[in-house]
């Protein structure tokens, strides 16, 4: 629904550039692109954190055109700092925060690689002070409901050459098709025996809590 009312909202030529996150996904399966060079991700080379100063970038590139960001709350927490930037520069970007209150592409990918991660939960960030702390533009979103009048705001707001944060909570239970995708994928890299292994480690966990 979310991509949906976004690409009603935005330019076709609106350019779009989202985090490496399961964000990205949903973006590269839903987001319907209509404009040469508009999509732009940093997946290829997992780099987290990117999201924030293309964003930046691609606005300081692009002053006419609708520049919109869509990052986890992890990589928000990596480079989030680079909205000040946006501020001090009036750059008018948007920066849409999927936030689930943890790291979703490490969990998903546990069930994958068996990866011994020590923390992937983040708790209960407030974005909104964060966003008043460097002047920044702030729109809670926290039901579907809320996502047209959010984003209109959004886009008028930045038209001002204000930036904005939009704190989008999302449920990411549901996986996306390309998500698991990549997963069937990463999963017929091992060997027969690492799988395995893999499957044992799994079982034990499951059954010693």
């Amino acid at each position: 629904m979310f991509f949906d009312k976004l690409r009603a909202a935005v330019s076709d030529d609106a350019i779009i550039i989202t985090d490496d996150g399961l964000h990205t996904y949903l973006a590269a399966e839903l987001m319907p692109i209509n404009s040469p060079r508009s999509f732009i991700s940093p997946s290829s080379s997992n780099a987290m954190g990117y999201c924030m100063p293309a964003v930046n970038a691609a606005k300081l590139v692009n002053p006419d055109k609708q520049v919109i960001g869509i990052v986890g709350d992890g990589a928000m927490l990596m480079s989030g700092m680079e909205a000040l930037t946006a501020v001090r520069e009036n750059l008018g970007t948007i920066y849409c925060i999927f936030n689930d209150g943890k790291l979703s592409r490490i969990n998903h990918s546990q069930r994958v690689s068996d990866s011994q991660t020590t923390c992937t939960q983040l708790g209960n960030i407030n974005w909104g002070a964060f966003a008043d702390s460097i002047e920044c533009g702030y729109i809670p979103v926290r039901h579907n409901n809320d996502i047209e009048v959010a984003l209109r705001h959004a886009l008028e707001t930045a038209s001002h050459n204000q930036p904005v944060i939009l704190d989008i909570t999302i449920d990411y239970s549901r996986r996306s098709n390309y998500a698991q995708g990549v997963e069937k994928t990463q999963a017929a890299r091992f060997s027969s025996g690492n799988k395995l292994g893999m499957l044992g480690r799994a079982i034990v966990r499951k059954l010693t809590g």
